[in-house]
Order: C-alpha cells, then sequence, then structure tokens
C-alpha cells in the first residue's frame, strides 16, 4: 500500500472551496487530464461519479463519494481488481481569522507492490489535483468568494459574558437560558 498525504493553504473561505471541488459537473473544466464527469448516482451524501481521461486506466475512473462532514469527502474507487485501487479523503479547515483555508488530501493505493516510481507518480498526481483546485479557486470570482464567505456567517452561536446568543446576518438574539429542574 502507497499512502501520500499533503496540505496546502488558499485565501478563500472554506465553504469556496468544498463548493468547487464538490462540483462534478465542472470538475472537467479545471481538473488536469479529466475529459468528462458525470455523477452516476446520487443519494443523500453518497454519489458515485465516473471520471474520463487518457491516463485513467481504461479511460475512465469510477469512485464512491461519501460527504463525511460538510468539511471532508471520503472516496474509493469502485470497481476495483484483485483488491487493488485508490481511496482517500480530502478535506478543508477555516483557520481562525474565517478568510483562509487549509486543504489536506490523502491518497492511497492498495493491492500494488511497493516502488519508487509508483509513490513519485501518486505524489506527483495529488500535487497536480491540489494546484488546480488552488488555481480554480483563485480564478473564481471576487463574488463566488464572497458569496461562501458571507454563507458561513449566516448562522452562528456565540458566548458572551456567560451568555449564549445566536447570530443570524449580523443580527444577535440572546438565548434563553435553561433554569435546573426543580427535583422530583
Amino acid at each position: 500500500m502507497i499512502r501520500i498525504h499533503e496540505t496546502r493553504s488558499v485565501e478563500s473561505p472554506a465553504e469556496h472551496v468544498v463548493a468547487v471541488t464538490t462540483d462534478v459537473t465542472k470538475l472537467s473544466s479545471w481538473l488536469p487530464e479529466i475529459t468528462g464527469a458525470a455523477v452516476l448516482v446520487q443519494e443523500g451524501d453518497i454519489s458515485i461519479i465516473e471520471l474520463r481521461g487518457p491516463r485513467l486506466h481504461g479511460g475512465r475512473l469510477v469512485l464512491e463519494c461519501v460527504r463525511a462532514s460538510a468539511e471532508t469527502v471520503v472516496f474509493a474507487e469502485v470497481d476495483r481488481y484483485r483488491g487493488r485501487g485508490f481511496s482517500g479523503n480530502f478535506s478543508v479547515r477555516q483557520d481562525a481569522g474565517g478568510r483562509e483555508s487549509l486543504l489536506s488530501a490523502e491518497i492511497q493505493q492498495d493491492g500494488s507492490p511497493f516502488n519508487f516510481f509508483s509513490r513519485r507518480r501518486l505524489s506527483r498526481t495529488l500535487g497536480e489535483v491540489l494546484t488546480a483546485v488552488l488555481r480554480r479557486v483563485a480564478e473564481s470570482s471576487p463574488q463566488e468568494r464572497a458569496s461562501a464567505y458571507e454563507r458561513r456567517k449566516i448562522l452562528e452561536v456565540i458566548r458572551r459574558n456567560g451568555k449564549l446568543f445566536v447570530c443570524i446576518n449580523g443580527h444577535s438574539f440572546e438565548l434563553p437560558s435553561e433554569s435546573p429542574e426543580s427535583g422530583s
């Protein structure tokens, strides 16, 4: 098994980075070597997607993608042969200031004999994909980035002076404090 992990920083809200990377219909317009992409089946947070391209084995790759959380997608190759195939995940975490995100990706190749060239090829592929994501995010319009940042600000729960407040679109409302139940 070969496992590669890489993290990159991008100046954009996490929601926008996730929106860019999970829009399967547009992947072929910015992802290197991908000439087509389609969602074959989608049910809830699970999608089966097909990627087509000349560097893919047999010209296509079918992945099961599971949205594990708002920031994390886990994927695995569907049509494996004798236990060989790809799996991995990518996640996006927002920094404390809210304007920069850390994009982390991990990919592993199962069932292949370990060799230096396989590891280097897998590392290069992951690097190309992350570079393409960063380029796509950077090329997106300021309105797209601002919109993602504003959506993040729609609802927040904060604590001030020991009291809880909910903030909706910049307006804060104090939440009623819960009083302990009287003894029974």
